[in-house]
């Protein structure tokens, strides 16, 4: 008896397009796409459901059980579509595209998000604080503009993959965690911007920015070798953001503090973004490394 050597990667009577996903690593990616789901759903369930019966001092949510049982299952659900669409994409633009231009296209958006996020955020901190701005900008829109700074993160990691070993890793690891849950916590909590308010302080919007700073900062200390200056001025971001959070949560500060809560993360990308546009080529690389350039979440 001969033995079988067919890893179901090649088979003659499969479907062309069954090849085409399976190359393309689809059933990997939904895994991911299924897990990361699933932990996103249960946090957001914990947060607004588990929490409050637990601590005396956290502001109970209204609404019923059943509901955030819902929204949970629709946060699932939406995320792992996401998250596996988005890293098939990956793998198809991978197979078509040089690094070179994937670290440029992708740094040139990072930076557009960085910029748009600087200016909805700067718009909502002087609609609380002057008469220049009628209205801040809605938390869908902070939430979809948050998006635009994903293709930044991917391009800062291929900068730098070859040369950051686990520290690059972990940064792009942490930062899209984070920038997945400012992206839902935006659309939950109707004050994702902290400007004349000491409450809530802790939200998913909030937590999720800390974390997609901690990446950010991260992001800074694996790239300053390639970057230099501007790789730490970047990194400088959470610290900016953390004396701004901290002054909001214990005192009473002028509104205009919140210039220092969140808009510093999208300076650090419009930084960072165009450093990756203006030096696109991944550090260390060599044209046959193309297969494994890509591999953001190993």
């Amino acid at each position: 008896m001969s033995e079988n050597t067919d890893t179901g990667e090649d088979r003659p009577g499969r479907p062309p397009m069954v090849q085409f996903f399976a190359a393309l690593g689809a059933g990997r990616n939904v895994k991911i796409g299924v897990a990361s789901g699933l932990v996103l759903a249960f946090a957001l369930f914990a947060f607004f459901v588990a929490l409050p019966g637990l601590m005396a001092d956290v502001r109970p949510r209204t609404g019923s059980p059943l509901l955030y049982v819902v929204l949970g299952f629709v946060v699932f659900v939406s995320t792992a579509m996401f998250v596996a669409t988005v890293l098939t994409a990956r793998n198809a633009v991978g197979a078509v595209m040089s690094p070179p231009k994937w670290v440029r296209r992708g740094g040139t958006v990072g930076a557009l998000g960085g910029l748009v996020w600087l200016a909805l955020t700067d718009l909502a901190v002087l609609a609380e604080t002057t008469s220049l701005v009628g209205a801040a900008p809605s938390a869908a829109t902070l939430s979809a503009a948050s998006l635009l700074l994903l293709p930044g993160i991917w391009a800062v990691y291929t900068k730098v993959k070859f040369v950051a070993g686990d520290l690059g890793r972990l940064a792009a690891v942490v930062s899209v965690v984070g920038l997945l849950t400012v992206h839902v916590g935006a659309l939950l909590t109707p004050e994702p911007v902290l400007a004349t308010t000491r409450t809530p302080i802790a939200t998913p919007f909030a937590i999720g920015l800390g974390i997609l700073l901690a990446g950010t900062g991260l992001f800074g200390l694996a790239a300053r070798d390639e970057l230099g200056g501007i790789a730490l001025v970047a990194a400088a971001a959470l610290p900016v953001s953390a004396v701004g959070f901290a002054a909001v949560a214990v005192a009473s500060p002028p509104a205009i503090v919140g210039l220092l809560t969140v808009p510093p993360l999208g300076l650090a990308w419009v930084l960072l973004g165009k450093a990756c546009r203006d030096a696109p080529t991944p550090a260390g690389w060599e044209p046959a490394d193309d297969e494994e350039l890509f591999e953001v979440l190993e």
